[in-house]
């Protein structure tokens, strides 16, 4: 029996990690972004997404990266990934989108590292398997 997912391979800084395509409501290129004045450093400001006003995270900042691309304007090279949180939704500015890969669950590697389930073997690189539900709790501590 066949129980390969499929993760959305992204970069973040220096770091490459995926999320579970079953998280993912959407992934596109970087809308306009609205700065908040005196905002904290994880919240790069408010966008549109489908006429509505949300709230965009800054991945690398929670991550602790270094290296990310500010999401000034719309159409920088930066994307937006949308993931489901439980019944809403968080949206997330990552560097780079690379690609869908197939994984096997019971292939995750245990890691540590902030809202990482785990790490995938993606061809003798370790990428970070990162879950939602962390990443969106550790926004709102």
């Amino acid at each position: 029996m066949d129980h390969s997912q499929q993760a959305l391979v992204f970069t973040v800084g220096r770091n490459r990690y995926a999320m579970d395509i079953l998280h993912l409501k959407e992934v596109g290129r970087m809308p306009l972004v609205e700065r908040i004045p005196d905002g904290p450093p994880w919240l790069l400001g408010m966008i549109r997404m489908h006429g509505r006003p949300v709230r965009l995270f800054d991945l690398a900042t929670l991550l602790k990266e270094q290296g990310g691309a500010p999401a000034e304007t719309e159409g920088t090279r930066s994307w937006l990934v949308v993931s489901r949180d439980g019944d809403g939704e968080c949206h997330w500015r990552v560097d780079s989108v690379e690609d869908i890969v197939d994984y096997d669950p019971s292939q995750v590697i245990p890691a540590n590292g902030p809202a990482a389930l785990g790490a995938l073997d993606l061809q003798g690189t370790l990428v970070h398997l990162l879950t939602p539900d962390l990443l969106c709790a550790r926004q709102a501590a």
